[in-house]
């Protein structure tokens, strides 16, 4: 079975194989994080501190992915893909992310990518010197929203690191880009036994934002079910039935325990535990195989 976490150097070095890459299909919509979301995107990472541990982590929320044709299909989770290519071209590793994301959404979209991944011709340097996009489109066919969007993530990194540079002294791209690499971990959904169409409007739909709770829940409920699963053929139809009845039974569980945690007698018993709070520079050290 594999890892549920993979750290961001791994998405993209070790869990594609034989030229796989991750596909964008044509029915996502296009790039389109904000300035607001990418600048807040890099001072999470940058306030993130490890002290030395390479244990700790910050959890980027989960990709899922279908395989299709020897390739990964983007159900969810593009935004982030693209995001992070977009920052890791932006420290220059092309050779990290090069033939790795591939967009179908439109042909546009993704030679303007491929460009800003190869850097060929100081390309995204001609982007952080540009005055405006429309000049820097109109001799191109790059006229589109996700293009624009992904213009101005570019900018927005490049403006964030010349700010923090300026006000702190200390910061390094060096030390900040290997915290990306090595200590940013996403949560990679593989997912089989459903139409990729059927299983997107199931994401997409009233969706709500999840919280520190929310993906406890679900690194508990897919680990739990995997390790029960080890021992049967994942080839098999029977086995993903079977995974997918022990996910829900686990949720069940979990709802039980909730249930029961929500209760006026458990919450006053327990309320000299529950009421302790942690400092401004605490955090709670999670360990993923202990805990």
């Amino acid at each position: 079975m594999a890892d549920l976490l993979y750290s961001v150097e791994r998405v993209f070095k070790d869990y594609l194989n034989n030229g796989q890459l991750y596909n964008i299909p044509e029915y996502q919509r296009g790039y389109k994080w904000t300035e607001q979301q990418v600048e807040q995107l890099l001072s999470d990472i940058h306030e993130f501190e490890t002290g030395g541990d390479n244990d700790l982590f910050y959890c980027l929320q989960n990709i899922t992915l279908v395989e299709k044709e020897g390739n990964f299909n983007v159900v969810d989770g593009q935004q982030r893909l693209t995001t992070l290519t977009l920052l890791l071209s932006y420290f220059n590793e092309t050779s990290l992310v090069k033939d790795k994301l591939y967009y179908a959404v439109r042909l546009p979209s993704n030679i303007f990518l491929q460009k800003v991944i190869s850097n060929e011709n100081n390309f995204i340097q001609k982007i952080l010197e540009s005055s405006v996009f429309d000049d820097f489109v109109k001799d191109d066919d790059f006229d589109y929203q996700d293009i624009y969007f992904m213009y101005s993530a570019l900018r927005s990194i490049d403006k964030w690191f010349l700010e923090k540079e300026n006000e702190d002294k200390g910061i390094s791209r060096e030390i900040f880009k290997d915290k990306l690499l090595k200590n940013v971990k996403l949560i990679v959904n593989r997912i089989t036994g459903i139409e990729e169409q059927e299983l997107f409007m199931n994401l997409n739909a009233d969706r709500v934002h999840l919280d520190g709770s929310d993906l406890i829940r679900a690194i508990l409920i897919t680990r739990v079910a995997k390790q029960e699963m080890e021992e049967y053929d994942s080839a098999e139809i029977k086995t993903v039935v079977r995974l997918n009845e022990r996910r829900v039974r686990i949720g069940w569980e979990l709802d039980e325990i909730n249930a029961w945690w929500s209760k006026n007698e458990v919450l006053a018993y327990f309320k000299s535990f529950t009421s302790i709070e942690t400092g401004e520079k605490e955090t709670i050290k999670f360990n993923q195989d202990k805990h």
